[in-house]
């Protein structure tokens, strides 16, 4: 590569890392319309009201749909014997 230097990650970047390669399997493992909401607000940080608009529903119902995702981390988190944040 002629030109460029590859960096190798500090703490930081590899904490990032890790929390990335979490989210990538927490969304593997949600069901699909949960990882499909939770992109969209998380990932694409699109309001409640561009969801909606995108997978026609309420805007309330988008807040339901990312609180039952929460709690659906939690429960996967406890099982794990992780603590929930």
């Amino acid at each position: 590569m002629h030109g460029r230097r590859r960096v190798r990650p500090g703490v930081a970047g590899r904490r990032s890392l890790r929390r990335l390669a979490a989210v990538r399997e927490v969304l593997i493992r949600a069901p699909t319309e949960l990882a499909q909401i939770a992109v969209y607000a998380y990932v694409d940080e699109m309001t409640h009201d561009e969801i909606a608009r995108i997978v026609g529903c309420s805007r309330r119902q988008i807040g339901n749909l990312l609180e039952r995702l929460r709690a659906w981390v939690r429960e996967e988190e406890e099982g794990l014997g992780c603590e929930a944040p």
